[in-house]
């Protein structure tokens, strides 16, 4: 993240540049690394729970349920994220989460 104060991130040229260190511990300019060009467009930031969020969105393999999926993706986050950082299933995923396994109750009451 570069931040600057507005008299010296307002034109293309400032933002350019601006300076990041090498690997080496040098300055460089940030021109160097990149293209800067100018865009229109909303910027969007998600948040999830008011916290910035990043979305991930995936499918299950074939062979495979989306049960299985959520549970991998549950252990993969919980093994690589550091402490700072969480993760919450939202939509269709969420609703699964909180329906458990309720299938056998559902059957039986309909059954009755």
């Amino acid at each position: 993240m570069i931040q600057a104060d507005a008299q010296f991130r307002s034109r293309v040229e400032d933002i350019r540049s601006l300076e990041v260190r090498d690997q080496a511990g040098n300055m460089i300019p940030f021109g160097t690394l990149m293209a800067v060009e100018d865009t229109v467009g909303p910027q969007a930031i998600t948040h999830y729970n008011v916290y910035p969020a990043a979305s991930i969105t995936g499918s299950p393999r074939p062979g495979f349920s989306s049960g299985e999926a959520v549970a991998s993706m549950q252990a993969l986050s919980s093994r690589l994220l550091p402490p700072s950082m969480g993760y919450e299933c939202t939509g269709v995923t969420y609703q699964q989460l909180a329906a458990g396994n309720q299938t056998p109750i559902i059957f039986g009451l309909a059954f009755i």
